[in-house]
């Protein structure tokens, strides 16, 4: 559908429509080449930003709310350490970035909720002109890619208990409700390995230069 709208904006110039899409079409360019956008190139942002854009923050805040619920002792913690704002406080007044460490279990909470619930819950790569060989199979050109973020999320090698609500496991430091005895070793060694987590184990915003720029919200 994408691709028709687009391809009948370039065809009908009579009419502009004031427009994401009539916007790529006239300005839009690549920033690599610098050549300008083509029908293609204006479906690929236009499909990007309706299936990724549409209600992903209010979709990430539903999922924290109901982890939040089902966990009563989460629900208590969280609450503890929350600090009680007034209105002409900085943080609120200035929207300065809630970083200190009053707001590690918040942000711990938060990051437990995108590991199981990332709402962009798969991601696809289209290979470029030339064939490419990934873990011992070969990927013709122009083939499109794709990978479960929330099957990488809930896999046990890296996440143990993935189905558990633990946002105990994103802190620096072993709070004092401690995991069951049989998941402390794997536990231990899961922080020993925490920036590998971080980095291999952990896409709720996809990774590189392309990467979603909600990540910043």
């Amino acid at each position: 559908m994408i691709s028709a709208v687009t391809e009948e904006r370039e065809t009908n110039r009579e009419k502009v429509r004031p427009d994401l899409l009539q916007h790529l079409i006239d300005e839009g360019q690549n920033p690599a080449t610098s050549m300008k956008t083509n029908v293609r190139d204006a479906v690929d942002q236009m499909s990007e930003i309706l299936l990724a854009g549409s209600e992903t923050t209010s979709g990430s805040i539903a999922c924290f709310f109901l982890e939040i619920t089902r966990n009563t002792s989460v629900k208590k913690k969280l609450l503890k350490s929350l600090l009680i704002l007034r209105p002409e406080d900085l943080i609120i007044s200035s929207k300065v970035v809630r970083n200190g460490t009053e707001y590690e279990y918040l942000e711990a909470c938060v990051k437990e909720t995108l590991r199981m619930h990332p709402i962009a819950s798969e991601m696809g790569r289209r290979t470029g002109a030339e064939p490419i060989e990934l873990m011992g199979y070969l990927i013709p050109p122009h083939t499109v890619v794709s990978a479960s973020y929330r099957e990488l999320h809930r896999n046990p090698t890296p996440w143990p208990e993935p189905m558990r609500f633990w946002p105990e496991r994103w802190l620096k430091n072993r709070p004092e409700s401690v995991p069951p005895p049989a998941y402390v070793a794997e536990f231990l060694k899961m922080k020993a390995h925490a920036e590998y987590l971080s980095l291999q184990a952990y896409y709720p915003f996809s990774t590189g230069k392309h990467s979603c720029v909600g990540v910043n919200i």
